[in-house]
């Protein structure tokens, strides 16, 4: 038999790590900035490379913040999942193993 423990208030720290990052994800945006820098090249080739940097990056944050919500409520989920079981096992035993009134021996 293994050893096998899950501290659910580390699995639900983590969520709201994975949580806050998205949200840092989102905060950084570096296109307007991209894209003013290519407004001042008109015609250069790396005005338009800066503008397909900028898209690519909402792109990649906007599916970012969204893997790590995902991430993030999977976390809570599987933390939820395991206090609701422990819950159910603690009032198993508890019923299972209360003590017995003197009449009922």
């Amino acid at each position: 038999m293994s050893d096998f423990d899950t501290e659910i208030e580390d699995l639900r720290a983590c969520g709201v790590a994975a949580s806050d990052a998205a949200g840092q994800v989102q905060a950084l945006n570096p296109g307007p900035g991209l894209e003013q820098a290519g407004d001042a090249m008109p015609g250069s080739a790396s005005a338009a490379l800066l503008t397909a940097a900028s898209q690519r990056w909402s792109q990649w944050a906007t599916t970012m913040d969204a893997d790590l919500d995902g991430y993030a409520a999977q976390l809570t989920g599987a933390a939820d999942a395991y206090a609701a079981s422990d819950d159910e096992a603690r009032r198993a035993l508890d019923t299972a193993y209360a003590p017995v009134p003197p009449h009922h021996r």
